[in-house]
């Protein structure tokens, strides 16, 4: 199993977005220098002080410079919100500068002011999503990208340059709800799901209905190359002792969790569908039962290892740990201790 890192560029109190920006650059270095597998940034936008990545591809880009081997994974481009056949070029320019490193994960969004300040209806953005996809492959895949749809349309044109990896870098759809993983699963994508504010069971149920909706791929785009990859982005922190990474993380996650559970709810109720959310929302302000849930890997090194191999069981192919809010230092400290003390028990734990 594959252990990777994902940041968000969380601004702590006396820092500045910009310093965050060139510290999460440095932090991606040394995890490749260490041997880790991943590193990925999400798109966010307007949340400060609680994100500085709004523009993932020019983030990565910089990360792809300073590394050699770790793989770049935007987790993820919240297709919506772009032009597709702009975001061809861009994306295609990221594999291109990162010599064919690119994992291409995409997602409808969820944020409701993010969508409303690009004025994009939040019923549409899944449609929106598969329709774009179909843009970018035609787009990275053909000599032309003509594309004539009810969201898009685009004349006939050719991208330049292309991606490295052919025919196209790696794709994965993000999933949150259990509808959206069935959805990732018919179109042919590998999976990014995660275990926020979740028990084992409920993201094991989730994983399920990802593998019932590959049981009908329908593709989309005839030179589209599917995969059954899934990737675990769990929250997580890594120190000498538990008691140290504790300190370190609590403050941060617990204010990630509060401020994502009910994101998520706002973002249900404007698409439209219903949800209980009454067993996400006892994770508000509790530690403690984030610890129990088995959906999160914080603490000592051997305390990692022990979650990791409960995620194993799930049967995902990689796990990657959302580090954001302790000090630049801690942060490095970490992920030296991850690779070193960690990695080497994920490599002896089976994918499926």
């Amino acid at each position: 199993m594959k252990l990777g890192v994902f940041m968000e560029g969380y601004v702590r109190k006396g820092s500045t977005p910009h310093q965050r920006l060139f510290e999460l650059i440095e932090e991606a270095r040394v995890a490749d220098e260490c041997g880790l597998d991943s590193f990925g940034v999400s798109e966010q936008h307007f949340k400060h002080p609680t994100n500085s990545t709004s523009a993932p591809e020019v983030v990565l880009s910089a990360i792809a410079q300073v590394t050699e081997n770790i793989r770049i994974q935007p987790a993820v481009v919240v297709l919506p919100l772009h032009n597709p056949i702009q975001a061809a070029e861009r994306w295609a320019a990221v594999d291109v500068v990162s010599r064919g490193r690119l994992d291409f994960g995409v997602g409808r969004g969820n944020t409701p002011v993010t969508a409303d300040a690009f004025d994009v209806p939040i019923p549409e953005t899944e449609e929106r999503t598969i329709e774009a996809m179909k843009v970018v492959l035609s787009a990275w895949t053909q000599d032309s990208a003509e594309w004539n749809g009810k969201y898009y349309s685009v004349p006939d044109v050719s991208v330049t340059p292309r991606p490295v990896q052919a025919p196209h870098p790696p794709l994965y759809w993000a999933a949150t709800s259990p509808h959206s993983h069935e959805v990732g699963g018919s179109l042919g994508f590998g999976l990014m799901t995660g275990g926020n504010a979740l028990d084992l069971d409920q993201v094991h149920r989730r994983i399920e209905r990802y593998r019932e909706g590959r049981k009908t791929i329908t593709p989309v785009h005839a030179n589209q190359q599917t995969s059954d990859q899934v990737i675990l982005n769990v929250l997580g922190h890594c120190a000498a002792t538990t008691e140290r990474a504790r300190e370190q993380s609590e403050r941060y996650i617990v204010e990630y969790v509060n401020r994502t559970v009910n994101m998520y709810k706002t973002m249900v109720e404007r698409s439209g569908r219903t949800a209980d959310f009454g067993r996400s929302e006892r994770f508000i302000d509790n530690f403690d039962a984030l610890l129990d849930a088995g959906t999160v890997v914080i603490g000592s090194p051997e305390d990692c290892i022990r979650q990791l191999q409960q995620l194993a069981d799930l049967g995902v192919d990689a796990v990657t740990l959302r580090l954001d809010g302790p000090s630049h230092y801690d942060l490095v400290e970490c992920i030296r201790l991850l690779a070193k003390e960690v990695r080497p028990a994920c490599q002896s734990l089976p994918e499926r």
